[in-house]
């Protein structure tokens, strides 16, 4: 299976709440650099993807592909690890779509509402507040190609987007 997750802000402190079995990450690269947080990422099998490095990419993306099914591994991909203002998110990355497709297994999209209330941008530092999250339907993938990924992406995206917005109790104007 592949996750999907997506929220906005700071990801890690609601992630570990309702991280399944047999899961695993994919995080960016540079991650890997941020010493203590990069060596405990590394030690828990999180999968490193450099963006900019598409055949590499691609790359690590298909030795995934043969290790979740071989072992049963769930695959969490994050929307992206960078937002852009106060009510976006980014895009999903299609490398992890193309993965769920190219492996035939379903994506389920989950959704945390905005950490917006209880957030201090000027800070960078946490009040006391509450999240919600919302895993969505399973998307399945049996059957399509490659050429179905673009639309695939966008449904996807616009579910989680939508989901997103109705979360967190934001008009549902579609950004990102």
């Amino acid at each position: 299976m592949l996750f999907f997750f997506c929220q906005k802000k700071k990801k890690t402190p609601g992630i570990f709440q309702i991280l399944p079995k047999q899961c695993t990450l994919f995080v960016n690269k540079e991650v890997l650099y941020m010493l203590t947080v990069g060596v405990a990422l590394w030690l828990c099998g999180f999968i490193f993807i450099d963006h900019e490095k598409e055949a590499e990419a691609v790359e690590i993306i298909s030795a995934t592909e043969d290790t979740m099914l071989q072992d049963n591994l769930r695959i969490w991909a994050f929307s992206e690890g960078h937002r852009t203002g106060e009510t976006t998110l980014e895009p999903l990355q299609r490398e992890a779509i193309h993965l769920a497709v190219k492996a035939q297994v379903p994506i389920i999209p989950v959704v945390m509402s905005s950490y917006k209330p209880f957030f201090n941008m000027k800070t960078n530092k946490f009040i006391s507040g509450d999240i919600t999250i919302k895993i969505l339907s399973p998307v399945k993938t049996q059957g399509l190609r490659p050429g179905d990924i673009p639309d695939l992406t966008d449904r996807v995206w616009g579910t989680i987007l939508s989901n997103f917005h109705e979360l967190s109790g934001e008009g549902g104007g579609a950004t990102g």
